[in-house]
């Protein structure tokens, strides 16, 4: 078969790495979601404020994914306590890694591996594609891969 229409053995192949995928960001999905539960909670019970921003300085912090702007020693306050509070709900991650960043890099890895996978069959690999066009082809070739005539032998 040409480039253009590759073997649907090729996306049979793939289906075990789709599946790998499909569950890891499920996990991940799962796993932000309770780290950003845990992170509004703290947000909420201490008073942490923008510290970086000479035009938000002062305002209070009530969302996980502003707290980057925290001054530095607030900051480690706050990973310090995230860390504590993560570790009691059974999220674990290496010292100073957030479990959800640490999942969602583990999504990252395996479409790194789907997308070298997929390579041969199209000639596009991971360094031709970036942002919305490779979701989309992630996305497709996952498609292809699960919806892939299965071979049953009698």
């Amino acid at each position: 078969m040409n480039a253009t229409q590759p073997d649907p053995a090729t996306f049979r192949a793939l289906r075990p790495l789709a599946l790998e995928l499909l569950a890891a960001r499920v996990v991940a999905q799962e796993i932000r979601a309770q780290v950003d539960a845990i992170a509004r909670e703290v947000l909420a019970a201490g008073h942490y404020v923008v510290g970086i921003d000479d035009d938000l300085n002062g305002q209070r912090i009530m969302e996980p994914d502003r707290a980057w702007l925290m001054d530095r020693s607030r900051f480690a306050e706050y990973c310090a306590t995230m860390r504590e509070r993560t570790e009691a709900a059974g999220l674990h991650a290496p010292p100073d890694y957030c479990p959800a960043l640490v999942a969602e890099r583990r999504v990252t890895e395996i479409e790194w591996r789907f997308l070298d996978a997929t390579a041969p069959a199209f000639g596009i690999t991971k360094d031709h594609l970036w942002g919305k066009d490779r979701a989309r082809w992630i996305e497709l070739c996952v498609g292809l891969a699960m919806s892939a005539p299965v071979e049953v032998k009698l």
